[in-house]
């Protein structure tokens, strides 16, 4: 008994000595901009929810808000966690040409055009996605003259949403060739950001993996995935439209204790980058 537990002592200390050498990069959690209740100005449209559902088919929807707090409006809507992907895009399309780009014409029968009819003031534009009340995506536009905008990306990724899972076809080879090269890897989700062109590669287990074992995992992505995925999209849209930024993100138990963004375009290359605003279309047409 003694020598088992000498030597379990003796793991527990090399173990605790190794640990010094693994890498933590992130621990950016999102804080969200809480304005008290009184300096919020609520928009109210009777029409709005079954426009919302029906019109515009967000079915999963339990409600939303519009409001303006100084000169800025806000919008927020609250799914289920079954929200469909179009369900998504469908609500932000509807923020975007209505209160960011101000196209009253497509969108006069629907809800709250009467703003802009009545000229109600705003010049920044604050879009929220909640899934279970845990917000999702959040996206800030700042309007300038001309009808041009500049805006901020978020998204919480530490979810595992259904709507962002991909075709397990495509990636399985890659999946099953982590497993077996890192044991301790015990659960690896892909999932394509709402941003577009972005695949998440979330690798979960109970290990802190050190320098070297990131960079032959990295290797993996670029020999093993990056190609397919390419193949995959430039069989579909006859160039890479989906994979351009492939986000590598390492948890232990549910700590992200790393993350990278390869880029995987004709320049393909590791990024020093904040992937939720970096134009890979932009980059990837311009080449």
């Amino acid at each position: 008994m003694r020598r088992i537990s000498l030597a379990v002592l003796i793991l527990s200390i090399l173990i605790t000595g190794c640990q010094n050498n693994y890498i933590q990069e992130t621990d950016n959690q999102f804080v969200e901009d809480n304005v008290d209740e009184t300096d919020r100005e609520y928009f109210e449209d009777e029409m709005a929810e079954g426009f919302f559902r029906e019109d515009v088919g967000i079915t999963s929807l339990e409600k939303h808000e519009v409001y303006r707090t100084g000169n800025k409006l806000n919008v927020d809507f609250y799914f289920t966690k079954e929200a469909k992907r179009n369900e998504i895009s469908s609500s932000k399309d509807f923020v975007m040409k209505l209160f960011v780009l101000g196209d009253m014409y497509h969108l006069s029968k629907g809800p709250y055009s009467r703003l802009l009819a009545e000229g109600v003031f705003w010049d920044q534009v604050s879009y929220r996605a909640y899934m279970d009340n845990t917000l999702v995506l959040r996206e800030n536009f700042d309007l300038h003259e001309g009808g041009q905008f500049s805006s901020d990306y978020y998204e919480n990724t530490d979810m595992e949403l259904a709507s962002r899972m991909i075709d397990e076809d495509v990636t399985g080879e890659f999946v099953e060739d982590i497993k077996k090269s890192y044991w301790a890897i015990r659960d690896v989700y892909m999932e394509r950001s709402y941003k577009g062109n972005v695949l998440i590669i979330k690798l979960k287990g109970w290990k802190k993996y050190n320098d070297k074992d990131i960079s032959n995992i990295k290797n993996m992505i670029e020999t093993n995935l990056a190609p397919v995925l390419e193949k995959e999209s430039k069989e579909k849209y006859m160039q890479n439209i989906d994979y351009l930024g492939l986000v590598l993100q390492l948890y232990s138990w549910d700590n992200k204790y790393y993350e990278e963004v390869y880029f995987n375009g004709e320049e393909k290359e590791w990024l020093d980058e904040d992937w939720m605003n970096y134009d890979f279309f932009g980059r990837y047409i311009n080449n």
